[in-house]
C-alpha cells in the first residue's frame, strides 16, 4: 500500500475517532472525571452484564489499534516507545476534549486501555511485516 493511501487511511481514522468521541451530539450536564482504576467498568459488569462490559473494554482497546498499526506503517522511524507515547497523548487529548466540552467523562481507564490498544496495533504491524517478508522470501 502506498504512503498516500496510508496517510489517507490515517486521516480518516483520526476523523472517525474524533467524531465518535468528541464531536458527537451527546452533551453531559456537567464535567466529570474518574481516576479510580476500572471502577466504572466494574460497575458496568455488575449492573449491565458481560456484553456491555466487553463492548466498553474491547472497544477502548480496538479503537486505538489502528493508530499503533498505521504510525509505523507510514513512518518506519516510529519505534514501539514513540508509538505508544503518541497513543497515550492522543488518548489524553480526546479525554481532555471530552471533559472540556462535556462530551464524555475523563476516565483513567480509557487512557490505559487506549494506550494498550496502540501497543497491540504496533505488534500487529510488526507481525504483518514479518509475515509479508517471509512470503516475499518464498517467492
Amino acid at each position: 500500500m502506498s504512503k498516500k493511501s496510508l496517510a489517507f487511511l490515517f486521516a480518516l481514522y483520526i476523523a472517525v475517532v474524533l467524531k465518535l468521541t468528541v464531536f458527537r451530539s451527546v452533551t453531559l450536564s456537567g464535567r466529570d472525571a474518574n481516576f479510580l482504576l476500572f471502577s466504572d467498568l466494574a460497575a458496568v459488569l455488575k449492573e449491565k452484564g458481560l456484553s456491555p462490559f466487553l463492548r466498553l473494554f474491547l472497544g477502548n482497546i480496538g479503537w486505538f489499534m489502528p493508530l499503533g498499526f498505521l504510525l509505523p506503517a507510514i513512518n518506519k522511524k516510529y519505534s514501539f516507545l514513540s508509538t505508544v507515547i503518541t497513543g497515550l497523548f492522543f488518548s489524553l487529548f480526546i479525554e481532555t476534549l471530552q471533559f472540556v466540552f462535556k462530551k464524555g467523562v475523563f476516565e483513567i481507564d480509557d487512557l490505559i486501555l487506549n494506550t494498550f490498544g496502540t501497543a497491540l496495533g504496533f505488534f500487529a504491524y510488526g507481525m504483518s511485516r514479518f509475515c509479508i517478508d517471509k512470503i516475499r522470501r518464498l517467492w
